[in-house]
Order: C-alpha cells, then sequence, then structure tokens
C-alpha cells in the first residue's frame, strides 16, 4: 500500500475504498497513521472510507471507538461516505455518525427499525447471501425500500457454502438476487 502506482487504476469502473477495519484495533498508531495519510493523500482515488466500525466480537470496544470516530472525521473532512462494518453493534455505529457522513452497512444484520431509520436518513444497507438461509434477511428486505439496499457477495462468517463457494467473487452477486437461488 505504500506505493502510490498502487491507485492509478487501470480499470476505471472499478471504484476504491480504504479504511481501518475493528478487526485491526490491536495495531500500533503508526500503522492506524499510515492507514489514515495513504486515505488522506489519495482521496481523489477513493470514494469511500471504510469498512471502519465496531464489532461485538473484538473486546477492544473503546478502541474500536476511538478509531471509527477518527475515520468518520477524517471522512466528513475529505466529504467521503463511510462503509460501515457493525457486527452486532449497528445502532451504537448509527449513534456514532449521527448522520454527519452518508454510510453504507455492509453486510446488514442489524432490525428493520435501524433500517427503516437508516434510510429515511439517506444511508444504505448491503444484502449478502444470507438472504438465501436467513428468515431475518429476506423479511428485512420484503419490508424495505429497495432504492437504498445494495447487494454484496462478502460475508466472513456466512454458511452458504452449498450456495457460493467459501471465496466470494463478483460473479456470485446473482445469488443474492434470485429467489430461485434461496430456499
Amino acid at each position: 500500500m505504500r506505493n502510490e502506482a498502487f491507485f492509478k487504476r487501470k480499470y476505471l469502473d472499478i471504484h476504491l475504498t480504504l479504511g481501518f477495519h475493528p478487526h485491526s484495533v490491536r495495531a500500533d498508531d503508526k500503522v492506524v497513521e499510515e492507514v489514515y495519510n495513504i486515505i488522506k493523500n489519495n482521496e481523489k482515488q477513493i470514494v469511500a472510507v471504510g469498512e471502519i466500525g465496531l464489532d461485538i466480537r473484538d473486546e477492544n470496544l473503546p478502541r474500536q471507538k476511538e478509531l471509527f470516530q477518527r475515520f468518520i472525521s477524517l471522512s466528513e473532512e475529505l466529504g467521503k461516505p463511510i462503509v460501515v462494518h457493525g457486527r452486532g453493534l449497528e445502532r451504537e455505529c448509527y449513534n456514532i455518525i449521527n448522520n454527519r457522513v452518508v454510510s453504507m452497512y455492509h453486510c446488514y444484520s442489524g432490525d428493520e427499525k435501524l433500517a427503516k431509520e437508516l434510510i429515511e436518513n439517506g444511508h444504505y444497507i448491503s444484502i449478502s447471501t444470507l438472504i438465501c438461509i436467513s428468515p431475518h434477511h429476506r423479511d428485512l428486505v420484503k419490508n424495505l425500500d429497495l432504492e437504498n439496499i445494495l447487494v454484496e457477495t462478502g460475508h466472513d462468517d456466512v454458511s452458504t457454502i452449498r450456495l457460493v463457494p467459501r471465496v466470494s467473487r463478483p460473479r456470485q452477486l446473482p445469488n443474492t438476487i434470485p429467489p430461485r437461488r434461496c430456499p
């Protein structure tokens, strides 16, 4: 990532997001600063800051919150939206964001009430292939305005191995969309 040529995009229809994932909170401040500066110094090549956020599975929540706030402030400064990782702490992420920036919740697993609130306030959620095995996700999508819902393949603990391979690839997006692939 230190090489500036990394950002010289060969394929103009591929857009970059860069952030500091909550699973990386144990990194020292030097690494955090390096990622921060890469984002700041390459803002024209980056369309959003993320994934950033909170994860209930990681024990260092105060550090997660500190870094989440820092990268939200950076996205505000740059005028960029954020990609939120909010596993188990979706509401807390939203309270921290407080509509300061537009957000897209990656692999949304929160409740319908928050999803509606996010969408009403101009934010986005993405749904993964979990929709194929999770009644919660299917019901959620049925009750929401589809304008602010994106689809994706990625989800690190999805157990849809019979539907899609373990490694997510863009060509698997159709597995998220058509009902014929879902029970």
